[in-house]
């Protein structure tokens, strides 16, 4: 596991008020954190995707090993449009306009 997954299961597991709904067991017995994704920063989204990757449950393919592991890779899909959104479209949208509108009253 990477030291961002190991320190977003750190930091998750002891979360005061954690939950047993927080957190998925895969196939393979690999306990992974998977907090509500609302109220999560960029930065713990990062950690509990990191997290969710490091443990191998897809082994790199579209689809997990065991078919007990598919609530996982639904919650995955969702994290990851939520970072997306948030954390990388948010930040590149921002940017961009800044620069669009960057000397347009300047005749340029």
């Amino acid at each position: 596991m990477t030291t961002r997954a190991l320190i977003a299961l750190f930091i998750l597991s002891a979360a005061p008020g954690a939950t047993a709904q927080e957190w998925f067991t895969t196939a393979d017995g690999v306990r992974l954190p998977t907090p509500a994704i609302g109220g999560l920063d960029c930065q713990t989204k990062r950690a509990v995707l990191d997290a969710i990757d490091a443990s191998g449950y897809r082994a790199g393919a579209p689809i997990p090993r065991h078919a007990a592991d598919e609530p996982l890779l639904d919650y995955e899909h969702q994290l990851s449009r939520a970072f997306y959104a948030d954390c990388v479209r948010a930040a590149t949208t921002a940017a961009g306009l800044e620069n669009a509108f960057r000397g347009g009253y300047e005749g340029d």
